[in-house]
């Protein structure tokens, strides 16, 4: 569940191109990011590569996005979840991140997205959670890189994992 949080919380800023497979509810308007018209990342099939901090694992997978679902990622968040001190430019977005548990645990974390240039997003999340009287930090880095405008097999908001 937290690992799929992580991801959520990723795809507010489009560090990891995926769609979210529940439908979760619009965040409150204070925390829409600024959406443009014009994305700032092309649209298409993207590879990202997420590297967990301690362990060094690492998961890859390829997502077709196009307009629509590059939309859908800003103005989602998780059940639970809010995001506070949200900071969008161009080039960048950055936000605090809660969210509470129905079965009481808690997380906090970091949420930085930096967007060089059209084909490329690097990303990082740093969330403490707490559970059942342990607590657990978490370092995920995320980069993400444009591959082609053909999407092959994917649809706009699938992925797929990539050996």
């Amino acid at each position: 569940m937290f690992f799929k949080l992580l991801t959520a919380m990723l795809l507010v800023a489009p560090a990891i191109p995926q769609t979210q497979k529940k439908s979760e509810p619009p965040v409150t308007p204070q925390q829409v990011p600024q959406v443009s018209n014009t994305p700032p990342i092309k649209m298409g099939l993207w590879e990202s590569t997420m590297t967990m901090g301690a362990t060094g694992a690492t998961y890859k997978s390829r997502a077709c996005l196009n307009q629509e679902t590059y939309q859908r990622m800003l103005t989602r968040v998780p059940p639970n979840c809010t995001i506070d001190n949200l900071t969008t430019t161009a080039t960048s977005i950055t936000g605090d991140v809660k969210c509470e548990s129905p079965d009481g645990g808690t997380s906090k974390g970091h949420v930085d997205v930096q967007i060089p240039d059209s084909s490329t997003v690097h990303g990082a999340v740093t969330v403490t959670t707490k559970y059942q009287g342990h607590t657990v930090v978490m370092d995920i880095k995320s980069d993400a890189h444009f591959v082609s405008a053909d999407c092959g097999d994917l649809s706009p908001g699938e992925s797929a994992d990539v050996e």
